[in-house]
């Protein structure tokens, strides 16, 4: 038997809920260009993770009265005068490019002008790392693609129990004194930072732009995902979104469908890759591989080379091997022959300097300017070698922020292993993302390098593509809402876009043309004791109807039971609910097609 769905949201008496008062995330924040005060949130989770979204502008420069030329990761116009006058690097000097427009605010080389070789005095110094742009916890954000449009960017954070803390360096370096000083006083615009604790499930918007056909803006392109933990996945989250039927945007009281839905299913990116391998004495130890007995070094070299043929252009590498000492083998290459030929090198001799091979791998990671990246490491036993402690490295993952994938081969758990895989666990803890794997094959190891390498910074978000209608004369954002509905499930997002991306050649879809239902209204809205909406049935037919908050929580589920065909009416009890806004679905048990899938059903929100 088919069920078809109507839908409405209930907006009561404007009033905060107290709940929400109580809850510690999602939290907003504006840091104001012209302050170099920093912002915290409240205390994190140690077992949580976090998504940090950034977006805005600002000017270090009064001649931007708009306030560009700086956004969360990026330099990315900065006046002429200003370089003409000496006041900032040139883009080249005599021919050579010296500092590039657009330069990501996480560069750690010291930029001095003149350049020291030409033997005159410098005027300035310039270092992005150390003395501009936008931090979290001290560091910048990582090299994401720059975004011309929105200037929105995003980052996933491991929660340490402590709060985070974001502010804007703006200093010049004086080179008389040897000391930075700060010029915030000039600045303009801000940023706004949205923290949010990542659900078991949710919906993560990735990015919104406008669509353009010939300069005109005809619709919003929405990139998003309905995401829902799972440990079995390398990435650690699957995402859920797979049909437009599921999915769409509540505009003005209306639930409009995608016109399309786009997922790359396989990574379509450049992925820079950290190896970090172990070749102390015990990898001469045997495993069993295809059926045979081999040494554990050269099970590590065939997972390795098998690695490197499922790359993609543009991938780059760096191998570092580790005994007792620490060896940068191969700096970063996307030459796959060298790469080959220096892994068909490794032997096995010695300690485990571990740790040391943790942070020295973590630091090469955290300067490049890559915006996708990953470390591999692996290991067949426990650290051996200073530093002994596990902090140097948890907080070594924690100012790199990139995805950490740990490699246990071999390890039998006693006490002493035990120990060691507890220690690793909480490493991958403290990066974004990442897992441990426990192994004893060869068979294993290079199943796991090759799923890493397959599965990887796969394409989290779809590409959802909407016809909006355009903004009301004189507005200048719109609120909007992504909702997506499976089985009893309801997951929303809230999507607040500038309405210059939007022109008035954008129409509604004519209702004639429309096979959704008709608008379902609360009566009164808002409401204060009972919430009423008419509906009619095609049949008698058994009702229902469930009672979320706008966050899919479900509250409630009432049976109306049989009710005849025609206009009925059904009453819902407000007065018990702390103030607020929920969702009501009226679930109809028919055969009836009119409402075959949630897209065809209208969400009405007021507030």
């Amino acid at each position: 038997m088919n069920r078809f769905y109507w839908y409405l949201v209930v907006a009561l008496v404007l009033c905060i809920d107290p709940r929400a008062a109580m809850a510690q995330f999602p939290v907003t924040l504006t840091l104001d260009a012209r302050s170099a005060d920093p912002m915290v949130t409240p205390p994190t989770r140690s077992d949580a993770r976090y998504r940090i979204t950034v977006s805005g502008t600002y000017s270090q420069w009064p001649q931007f009265a708009d306030c560009h030329g700086v956004d969360a990761v990026w330099v990315y116009d900065v006046p002429e005068e200003e370089i003409d006058a000496f006041r900032w690097p040139p883009k080249q000097i005599l021919g050579q490019p010296f500092v590039e427009i657009p330069h990501w605010v996480g560069d750690s080389t010291n930029y001095s002008f003149p350049p020291k070789g030409f033997g005159i005095e410098p005027l300035f110094e310039i270092s992005f790392r150390k003395y501009l742009g936008f931090r979290v916890n001290g560091e910048p954000f990582p090299a994401l693609p720059l975004e011309p449009t929105l200037h929105r960017y995003q980052q996933t954070r491991a929660g340490t129990g402590e709060p985070f803390s974001f502010r804007i360096v703006d200093s010049t370096l004086v080179l008389q004194a040897g000391t930075p000083v700060a010029r915030h006083e000039d600045n303009c615009g801000s940023l706004t930072v949205v923290v949010e604790e990542i659900l078991p499930k949710e919906i993560n918007i990735c990015d919104v732009q406008p669509i353009e056909i010939n300069g005109e803006t005809i619709g919003l392109r929405v990139d998003a995902a309905v995401l829902e933990l799972d440990s079995t996945i390398v990435d650690g989250q699957r995402n859920l979104l797979t049909s437009p039927e599921k999915i769409g945007i509540v505009s003005d009281g209306k639930f409009i469908c995608p016109d399309s839905l786009v997922c790359d299913k396989v990574r379509t990116k450049p992925l820079s890759i950290g190896l970090v391998v172990d070749v102390s004495g015990s990898m001469q130890d045997i495993v069993s591989f295809e059926g045979a007995s081999i040494s554990r070094i050269e099970a590590l070299k065939i997972a390795l080379l098998g690695t490197l043929k499922k790359l993609l252009p543009g991938d780059s590498l760096f191998l570092i091997r580790f005994n007792e000492t620490v060896v940068l083998t191969r700096d970063w290459t996307s030459d796959t022959a060298s790469l080959g030929t220096a892994i068909r090198s490794l032997f096995a001799s010695g300690f485990t300097a571990f740790h040391e091979a943790m942070i020295q791998g973590l630091t090469k990671m955290s300067t490049h300017k890559a915006p996708y990246k990953v470390l591999i490491a692996m290991t067949d036993g426990l650290n051996n070698r200073p530093p002994y402690e596990e902090a140097p490295v948890i907080n070594t993952i924690r100012s790199a922020n990139v995805p950490v994938y740990l490699i246990a081969l071999g390890f039998t758990g006693d006490t002493a292993e035990a120990s060691g895989l507890a220690s690793m666990q909480r490493f991958v803890q403290a990066a974004p993302t990442g897992k441990l794997y426990r192994i004893t094959t060869g068979d294993e190891l290079v199943s796991v390098y090759s799923n890493i390498a397959n599965n990887v910074a796969t394409e989290d978000c779809c590409r959802l593509y909407f016809k909006i209608p355009p903004c009301d004369r004189g507005q200048s954002k719109r609120n909007l809402r992504l909702v997506y509905v499976e089985g009893d499930q309801i997951v929303s997002k809230n999507i607040v876009v500038d309405c210059d991306l939007k022109t008035t050649g954008v129409m509604a879809d004519d209702p004639a043309d429309d096979d959704r239902a008709e608008m379902l209204q609360a009566d009164p809205t808002p409401s204060s004791d009972v919430a009423s909406i008419t509906c009619d049935l095609t049949a008698p037919s058994f009702v229902q109807y469930e009672l979320y908050t706008i966050d899919g929580v479900l509250l409630r589920r009432t049976d109306i039971g049989m009710v005849d065909l025609g206009r009925t009416r059904i009453d819902i009890p407000v007065d018990s609910l702390v103030n607020g806004l929920y969702v009501c679905r009226v679930v109809v048990g028919t055969n009836s097609t009119a409402c075959h899938h949630p897209c065809a059903t209208i969400i009405q929100e007021r507030t």
